[in-house]
């Protein structure tokens, strides 16, 4: 790997609300005992901000989405006295599609997560829903009207190691790719970071997945950088 795996929320950018809402509402949409060196990234910022695992997760659980292809998002209901949430947090690209926001603030936001990417941070929106009661509870996230509450950057550092290894590899011939789940944006900047070899061209997880299998063996001719590929697609 071409990073160390160990994340740190380095960025936060709040949308109409108050940073410790949204550390609240992005720990919330993470597991429990978390895997995910995000997640236990996200948990560790809501300590540093005061908010324990019990104000996080001291609700009832009561439905979780699970994050997917389709919608690069995952999600919990918790019920919190007689308050129900939708907690949410997942790849920008989907989940601002299904935020109520108008178009100026659908640009800001945008623009705000360009700045993020390019500067090598690995993005995630957080945002909720109110829910009235358990029988009006989705069943799936494409049903959802969420309230955007901002975003959080995250900086996973590079290997020290990692550029001559670089070096090491391309003097010997080998041709080096790039296949991440970051955005396109993060990629390049971490290649730039890193001076990978190759060009810039990109292509994403979904174009790889309305591909054949003959025209995935024509572009992994030229392509160098392959983002926002799932686990199965590498």
């Amino acid at each position: 790997t071409i990073t160390k795996n160990q994340m740190t929320v380095t960025k936060v950018w709040q949308h109409q609300c108050e940073e410790a809402y949204l550390a609240k509402i992005a720990g919330m949409a993470c597991d429990t005992i978390p895997y995910d060196p995000m997640e236990k990234a996200i948990l560790i910022y809501c300590s540093n901000l005061g908010i324990d695992r019990e104000h996080l997760f001291g609700g009832t659980f009561l439905k979780g989405y699970p994050f997917t292809q389709e919608c690069k998002t995952m999600a919990h209901v918790w019920k919190e006295e007689d308050n129900i949430l939708i907690t949410a947090k997942g790849s920008p690209e989907w989940l601002l599609a299904f935020c109520e926001l108008s178009s100026v603030e659908r640009q800001e936001v945008e623009a705000e997560v360009l700045m993020l990417s390019k500067k090598g941070l690995r993005v995630i929106a957080v945002a909720t829903m109110d829910i009235i009661c358990e029988a009006e509870i989705p069943t799936s996230l494409q049903e959802c009207k969420f309230k955007l509450c901002g975003l959080i950057g995250f900086m996973d550092p590079p290997k020290e190691s990692i550029k001559e290894d670089m070096k090491n590899c391309v003097n010997a011939g080998i041709r080096v790719v790039m296949i991440t789940g970051d955005n396109g944006n993060t990629a390049v900047s971490i290649a730039d970071q890193i001076h990978f070899p190759g060009n810039r061209d990109i292509i994403t997880g979904n174009q790889i997945f309305n591909m054949s299998d003959n025209e995935l063996r024509e572009i992994i001719k030229q392509v160098t950088i392959f983002s926002r590929v799932i686990p199965e697609q590498k």
